[in-house]
C-alpha cells in the first residue's frame, strides 16, 4: 500500500513540475493561485515578462481593483501597441480614481486622438460607437418591405456623428485600400440624412480591395494584455477573448445595406436604372469583400447585405404593397 502511495505522490509531483515548466500551462497554474489566494503571486510569469514587482499595498484592495491596476502598470510597458491598449479600455474599464467606470466610447475617443495615424484605433472607435451613440435606424427599412413607418429613435447627437465621421476619415487615409472605413462612413452620412453623400461613400467602398473592421485586434490585443499581466498563453483566454468580443457595428452595416437599398428601388422607379442597379452592385461587392476577409458572424451579416440588395429589383413594388393590390383587384371583380 505505502509503494502505491509514493508511487501516485511521485506522479503528481512530475505531473506538477511540467505543468509549472511549460508556458502554456505555468501562466494558468499561476493564475489559479492568485485567484484562490487574492494576492499577488510572488514569483508570477508576468514578473518575469514585463519585469513589473507586485505592489505590496495591491493586496489590501479589492481584487477587481488590484487586478485591473495590473493590467495598467504591464500596459504601460508597451505604449505604441495599439491591440493592448484597446484591451486595456474594455478589460480594465474602471480607470478612474474615483471608481466610476468610463464609458468605452470616451475611452476609444482618446485612443483615437492618441493613435490618429492607426486605423485599428479608429475603427475600435467606430465599432464602439456604432453601438448606441450613432445608431442608423430610419423608416426606409419599413419602406423596403412595404410596412407602415414606426417611431424612431432619437436622433445621434452631433457631436457623436461628427467624431464618428472624423474617425471614418481617418482610418480610410493610413488604410486607403480598406473598404470598412467608407462604407460605415455611409452608414453615419445616412443617419445625418446627407444620402447622396452616403451614396458616393458606397460606391467608393465598392472600389476598394479589401475589408478589415479591425476587431480581431480586441482579441489579440486582450490575448497579449493577460499574457504581459500574468503570463497567461492559455487557449481558454484566447476563447474568452473571443466570445467577449463585441460587433456591435454589424447593426449598422445591416442598415445601410436596407437603407441604400431602397435608395436603389427609388431611382429605377424612377426611370434610372442605372443608379438602382450602381447601387445595388456597389453592395454585392461589399458583401462579397466582408465574406472574405471576416469571421463566421461576419459571413453571415454579408450574406444578408447581398440578399437585402436584391429585393424589389426594378424599382418593384413590396411584396405586402402586391398582396393589398391583389386584395383589392379582387373587390374591384366582385363588385363588376
Amino acid at each position: 500500500m505505502r509503494k502505491y502511495l509514493f508511487t501516485v505522490t511521485g506522479l503528481c509531483i512530475l505531473m506538477l513540475i511540467v505543468t509549472l515548466m511549460r508556458p502554456s500551462t505555468r501562466g494558468l497554474f499561476l493564475l489559479h493561485l492568485e485567484m484562490i489566494f487574492r494576492t499577488p503571486v510572488q514569483f508570477s510569469a508576468a514578473r518575469m515578462i514585463t519585469g513589473i514587482e507586485p505592489e505590496s499595498n495591491l493586496k489590501d484592495q479589492p481584487w477587481g481593483v488590484a487586478q485591473k491596476k495590473r493590467m495598467k502598470e504591464a500596459a504601460s510597458k508597451f505604449p505604441n501597441d495599439v491591440p493592448v491598449q484597446i484591451a486595456l479600455a474594455v478589460d480594465a474599464g474602471e480607470m478612474a480614481s474615483s471608481g466610476e467606470t468610463l464609458r468605452l466610447v470616451q475611452a476609444y475617443k482618446k485612443l483615437a486622438e492618441r493613435y490618429p495615424q492607426s486605423p485599428s484605433a479608429q475603427a475600435a472607435l467606430i465599432r464602439e460607437m456604432s453601438r448606441n451613440a450613432v445608431r442608423l435606424k430610419r423608416n426606409e427599412e419599413n419602406a423596403l418591405i412595404g410596412y407602415p413607418p414606426e417611431p424612431l429613435p432619437p436622433p445621434s447627437k452631433s457631436e457623436d456623428l461628427i467624431a464618428y465621421d472624423a474617425a471614418a476619415a481617418r482610418g480610410e487615409r493610413y488604410d486607403p485600400k480598406n473598404a470598412f472605413f467608407p462604407f460605415m462612413r455611409a452608414s453615419c452620412l445616412f443617419a445625418a440624412n446627407q444620402d447622396s453623400e452616403a451614396i458616393k461613400c458606397l460606391k467608393r467602398a465598392a472600389e476598394k480591395p479589401n475589408w478589415n473592421d479591425y476587431s480581431s485586434d480586441y482579441i489579440n490585443g486582450s490575448c497579449r494584455l493577460a499574457e504581459i499581466t500574468y503570463g497567461d498563453k492559455t487557449t481558454i483566454r484566447h476563447i474568452a477573448a473571443f466570445i467577449a468580443n463585441p460587433y456591435p457595428h454589424f447593426t449598422n452595416t445591416r442598415a445601410v445595406a436596407w437603407v441604400a437599398t431602397y435608395k436603389a428601388v427609388e431611382a429605377e422607379a424612377r426611370g434610372n436604372r442605372a443608379e438602382g442597379k450602381a447601387i445595388r452592385h456597389a453592395l454585392i461587392s461589399c458583401g462579397d469583400k466582408m465574406r472574405a476577409n471576416s469571421n463566421a458572424i461576419g459571413t453571415l451579416v454579408s450574406e444578408a447585405i447581398e440578399v437585402t440588395s436584391m429585393t424589389r429589383p426594378g424599382g418593384a413594388p413590396a411584396r405586402k404593397d402586391i398582396e393589398k393590390m391583389k386584395n383589392q383587384m379582387r373587390i374591384n371583380n366582385a363588385h363588376d
